[in-house]
């Protein structure tokens, strides 16, 4: 039988280790959240970081890797530009416990983590299929193991460096955090706006 595939996901994953001089540039951002926050799980700064000039490189960065994945969908953005509307960075707390539940960005296009620390004993992130009907009607898997059309859920297993974008409708969260190494990323969300309101 001879399958085609519609209505895909799909996520953009790569290195991008040029850019990893930002957790030093985030140090300030964790301490200042940790002192608002000392007993938290997760430490999470305002989402304001593309105001710093030190993020305006990466900034740039991901707002022409998001033009590429839009229009590798086949997406015409061309009367559109791209806002970086929200921008933080989140540390998980060293004593483990750290997690995000299933969640989606409203009101944007792509959303992207980039990783500063992390590893094979860290939180990384899970994804979820979007389609509310797929779930409605789930029959059992034929096996767990294998990621197919039938997977409702998958992780990615990430480092220090990686950049993953993906549509912001997808629903995403980060797995409980063991605590046994660092784990920090930048999180953040673009939208495209019509030329003409900038005008």
């Amino acid at each position: 039988m001879e399958l085609k595939k519609y209505f895909a996901s799909p996520i953009h994953w790569e290195d991008a280790s040029q850019f990893l001089y930002l957790d030093d540039a985030s140090n300030s951002y964790i301490d200042e959240a940790k002192k608002e926050n000392k007993e938290q799980y997760v430490y999470h700064s305002k989402n304001n970081l593309f105001f710093d000039p030190q993020f305006n490189n990466f900034v740039n960065y991901i707002n022409l890797k998001s033009i590429e994945f839009l229009e590798a969908q086949g997406f015409d953005v061309s009367d559109h530009k791209t806002y970086c509307s929200e921008m933080w960075v989140q540390e998980f707390n060293t004593k483990g416990g750290g997690s995000h539940s299933t969640h989606t960005h409203w009101n944007s296009h792509v959303s992207g983590f980039y990783f500063l620390k992390a590893g094979p004993d860290t939180s990384y992130p899970m994804f979820h299929d979007p389609r509310p009907g797929a779930l409605m009607s789930k029959l059992p898997l034929k096996d767990n193991s294998k990621i197919n059309e039938a997977t409702d859920a998958f992780h990615l297993k990430i480092g220090a460096g990686a950049l993953v974008l993906f549509n912001s409708y997808l629903p995403h969260e980060f797995v409980t955090h063991s605590g046994k190494n660092p784990f920090r990323f930048i999180h953040f969300n673009l939208q495209f706006l019509p030329k003409g309101i900038f005008k």
